[in-house]
């Protein structure tokens, strides 16, 4: 009587979306040829099934709280950090981001990772940046953007002093962009003293 009970409460959680898009359950449906025994045991592997799937999603959880809360602990360490108030709307790869007070730094080994915050707002990504070498140090910490009409792409990063900046490639979208304008202008802003 208890392998029918257990069998007929397994029967009913495999009908779940979930477990029935990992093919859990779908086995005990079609098993009446088995008896009680073939069933029970069919039914132990569809449970160890499910144990497994949940497992996966929790650690899958797991995983990207750790990635996240590392990101924001790596970011609140980081020295390396400029802030800036940008007044207008602009596009980083392919996001637009608010006009407003923004904290970017420079994370990673070979610092090529840049990581802008909107300080007053929700607005977080991270990108990749190249190296740029520049013929003389930088006078100030500053922005670079590409301008098309009214669209501002966010282009490079230098700091006060250094020869070597940090260059972001065009994506698609403002190569796409690029085409209908015959030049660009390029907009710097200069970093907000703290």
């Amino acid at each position: 009587m208890e392998v029918r009970v257990g069998m007929a409460h397994a029967l009913r959680k495999a009908t779940d979306g979930d477990q029935r898009r990992h093919g859990v359950g779908t086995e005990i449906a079609q098993t009446k040829h088995l008896g009680d025994w073939g069933r029970s045991h069919l039914a132990s592997a569809v449970l160890n099934r499910k144990e497994r799937l949940m497992k996966k999603q929790a650690l899958t959880l797991v995983g990207v709280l750790s990635l996240v809360l590392a990101a924001g602990s790596a970011f609140a360490q980081s020295g390396d950090t400029t802030r800036f108030s940008i007044p207008f709307n602009f596009i980083v790869n392919h996001t637009t981001l608010p006009a407003g007070d923004y904290a970017i730094s420079i994370m990673g080994g070979g610092n090529q990772v840049l990581v802008i915050r909107g300080t007053g707002t929700s607005s977080i990504m991270t990108t990749v940046a190249n190296h740029v070498q520049a013929n003389r140090p930088s006078k100030n910490t500053k922005l670079v953007f590409r301008r098309y009409g009214d669209r501002y792409f966010l282009a490079q990063l230098w700091k006060q002093g250094g020869e070597v900046g940090h260059q972001l490639s065009k994506s698609n979208l403002e190569s796409e962009i690029a085409r209908d304008f015959s030049r660009q202008d390029n907009v710097e802003l200069v970093a907000r003293l703290r």
